[in-house]
């Protein structure tokens, strides 16, 4: 069923406060016990809906008497860290792995913790945090910007806090999903510019490819921000790197428009740049040749402002090409 809260399908979940209600009002071990067992039609259980809602009260009674339920998956394969790193509850992601919670656990088509982090977490609401609850945050983010007696943390708090969290406690940065996607493709895919950066810090492969051959920086190329793809290429993205169909990052700018991000790539790439901007890929389209074909013509005029590699002829068969095609702008 659709999740109403947040882009991607999810199971349904019960209210906070009937989680709170039905773990906290149960007075013997045994009814507990049957409660904590209990799962919907997805064998989603309680302690995977309070690390949903963030109700670490709750998910401590139920692990309090059931402790080998931390890492029972629903039929997604989803645990109750998944949930919580999705969204952003960083004290019940902390209380779920200090009780044993796996951080590499692999969900639905190979998703880890840090996966879902990386291209889910975005916390309900920012976040005001009590000195008696500043613990988990402050041990795994730069405590000096948040003085005082009361910290308002921000998602790019609760992000970099989760994602430390789970790199601290083993989840490795650079696990593939089921199409060979590391947690920082995601990021870029979704402009997660606190998880890339925590990424990159932790030693993410910035020039990791997925199944298909796309490298992050060809993804944000695609989805991502130019602020994503500059922090790449700041941390040795290349910008020669091609996927299976031979498309540079200058191909993928090219065909979806991108003249700001063509820009900054040439800024970057200087005359490599310019001479990769003249290749042809797997079907022979330059990135000039998928400018056109997406009549994209604000990206056609950056690219006709520098010479071909390849010298006069090829120019002016660009600009004969270009007349031929200008009515479809």
């Amino acid at each position: 069923m659709a999740d109403a809260r947040a882009s991607i399908p999810l199971l349904y979940f019960k209210p906070k406060e009937e989680v709170h209600t039905r773990a906290s009002s149960s007075s013997s071990s045994e009814s507990v016990k049957i409660e904590v067992d209990e799962t919907d039609s997805n064998f989603t259980s309680l302690l995977q809906r309070g690390a949903r809602d963030g109700n670490v009260g709750a998910m401590e009674k139920l692990l309090e008497r059931s402790p080998e339920i931390v890492n029972a998956a629903d039929t997604d394969g989803f645990t109750a860290l998944h949930y919580a790193a999705k969204y952003g509850h960083v004290k019940a992601v902390e209380l779920l792995l200090n009780k044993g919670a796996m951080p590499d656990v692999a969900g639905r088509d190979q998703f880890t913790p840090l996966h879902v982090t990386a291209k889910y977490c975005r916390p309900l609401a920012l976040l005001h945090a009590a000195p008696t609850e500043r613990s988990a945050v402050s041990l795994f983010i730069d405590a000096s910007a948040h003085s005082g007696a009361t910290c308002r943390l921000t998602t790019a708090d609760v992000t970099t806090a989760i994602v430390n969290l789970l790199v601290h406690h083993g989840a490795d940065v650079n696990a593939n999903d089921a199409y060979g996607m590391t947690p920082l493709h995601h990021a870029a895919m979704k402009a997660n510019e606190p998880a890339a950066s925590t990424l990159l810090k932790h030693g993410a492969y910035v020039n990791a490819k997925a199944m298909k051959g796309t490298t992050p920086l060809l993804t944000a190329c695609v989805h991502g921000s130019d602020d994503i793809i500059q922090m790449l290429l700041s941390n040795g993205a290349d910008t020669s790197e091609t996927d299976n169909r031979m498309n540079s990052v200058y191909h993928i700018a090219a065909q979806h428009g991108r003249s700001d991000t063509l820009k900054l790539l040439l800024r970057h790439g200087g005359q490599s740049g310019e001479k990769l901007l003249w290749m042809s890929n797997n079907e022979g389209k330059t990135p000039l040749r998928m400018a056109v074909d997406g009549n994209h013509p604000d990206t056609v005029s950056t690219i006709l402002q520098l010479k071909p590699a390849s010298g006069s002829s090829l120019e002016e068969y660009v600009e004969a090409f270009l007349c031929l095609r200008f009515l479809s702008f």
